[in-house]
Order: C-alpha cells, then structure tokens, then sequence
C-alpha cells in the first residue's frame, strides 16, 4: 500500500470512529434516561428486579463513605482515638467496605449480606464518633445481567 493509499484509510477509518462515537454517546444518554425511568418505577413498586427475555434489570444500591469534616486532622484524630487509624492510609473504598461490613454487622442487612437499611439506619447504628467525621452516601443504578 501506498502512502496516499494508507493516508486515505486512515482518514477513512477516523471519520467512522466519530460517527460511531457519536452514535454511542446518543446511545449512552438514552440508556440513562430509561435507567431514571426503571428506578423510579422500582422504588414506587418496591419492586427489586425483573426479568424480561434473557436479562434480568434490577437495582444496584452500594454504600459509599469519606471524609464527613472539612479538617482532615480532626478526621485523623478521631480514627486514630478509636482504633482505626489504619484506615489514615486506606482509601474511600476501604473506609466504605469498614462501614458496609459494620452494617451487616449489626443486623442492617439481609439473610444474604445485602444491606437493606436506610442511609440515616446506617447512620445512626455507626459510633457517635465516626458519625461526627464519616460521610456516607448511597449510589443506586439499574443495572442488567444475563439471565
């Protein structure tokens, strides 16, 4: 192949890489905007999840938690005075599975480890102490899996 050859592919090959970017961002917002719509309607029927074909949509809840204070050293400070001064060097994921594990813990969660409190559940079963630094938050999403 020639250079104009190969210089002509390229160009070729780019503009498909757009137009199919293009198509996949329109795709992405749509996919958002009926995801908003399954949510709603899961948390007005209660309903956790439905299968449909060969997938089943359901909702995805995970717990999050950081840094709750605007001082990091009174952050520090209270881990460190309550034994947890491990988590100084951990990262958001790891303070998180110390309070999801803690919520199981404590009966704040299915037969199957699932948590099944609320954000303000979780919050009030935690240490007075960690829950003056912790902030703790929730992220749900419909997510879908082959049946």
């Amino acid at each position: 192949m020639e250079i104009k050859e190969t210089l002509a592919e390229l160009v070729r090959l780019d503009n498909n890489r757009r137009v199919l970017e293009a198509e996949l961002d329109e795709t992405m917002k749509r996919i958002a905007e009926e995801k908003e719509k399954v949510a709603s309607f899961f948390e007005k029927s209660g309903i956790g999840n439905i299968s449909t074909e060969d997938r089943t949509i359901y909702l995805d809840r995970q717990i999050w938690a950081g840094v709750g204070t605007e001082s990091k050293e009174l952050f520090s400070k209270t881990l460190i005075n309550i034994g947890m001064g491990n988590y100084l060097t951990a990262n958001h994921q790891s303070l998180s599975g110390w309070v999801r594990d803690f919520a199981r813990e404590h009966g704040l969660a299915d037969k199957n480890g699932k948590i099944t409190a609320s954000i303000e559940e979780i919050l009030a079963a935690l240490p007075e102490q960690v829950r003056e630094v912790v902030k703790v938050t929730e992220k749900i999403d419909v997510r879908i899996r082959k049946k």
